[in-house]
């Protein structure tokens, strides 16, 4: 299997780079570079996902690093707006306790010959919600 590939470089990037630099950047009351910060990550979201069709390069991996980077950076900018007191606590704990328990659902999954939840337009609209209402 291969996982030395541009599209899993750009989400290692994704995950090394723009989650902890949204995390200052929004602690640190940085409103605008935050926002900017956040565009570069869904434009590096898109790009790793057309490359990897593109080039037939998909690969387990990055099936699976793409979505934790998502999350990461969701869970990034709700910890920089909480730690800003633009949302509250509450909140910032409720969106990661959806994931939590989609991930824990996957047990029960495994049976009926699922190894993780399959990707489903709603998910990604989710996701492409939240990541629209963060700015």
């Amino acid at each position: 299997m291969r996982w030395a590939t541009l599209p899993n470089a750009i989400s290692v990037a994704r995950l090394l780079v723009f989650v902890p630099l949204t995390i200052w950047l929004a602690a640190d009351g940085r409103a605008l570079a935050a926002t900017l910060s956040l565009a570069a990550f869904g434009a590096t979201d898109w790009i790793d996902g057309f490359l990897a069709r593109r080039l037939g390069q998909v690969s387990r991996v990055g099936e699976i690093l793409d979505p934790v980077a998502d999350r990461l950076y969701i869970l990034a900018v709700v910890v920089g707006l909480a730690l800003r007191d633009i949302i509250p606590w509450w909140l910032a704990v409720m969106l990661p306790l959806r994931d939590v328990f989609l991930f824990s659902l996957v047990p029960f999954l495994r049976p009926r010959g699922y190894s993780s939840l399959p990707v489903h337009f709603l998910g990604k609209a989710a996701t492409a919600g939240l990541l629209y209402a963060f700015p």
